[in-house]
């Protein structure tokens, strides 16, 4: 079980939902970690699925947000 996130988790997260954001792939957006594409995928997925959820505005002006590369 991992335990709380840093703030360099954060910081890290936040440039990889950036990075798909403007277009990356999540292996591209990886690579600079030495990460895989998949855990990229699976987290990037998380924050937008939470998003989805949480943020109280309609779902498909949610979704609409989120378009990245594979």
């Amino acid at each position: 079980m991992a335990g709380p996130s840093t703030r360099a988790d954060d910081e890290r997260l936040l440039w990889l939902l950036r990075a798909r954001l403007a277009g990356r792939s999540a292996r591209a957006a990886a690579a600079g970690f030495g990460l895989t594409a998949e855990s990229v995928r699976t987290a990037t997925n998380r924050v937008r699925d939470a998003d989805l959820r949480e943020s109280g505005e309609p779902i498909d002006l949610v979704a609409g947000c989120y378009q990245w590369g594979a």
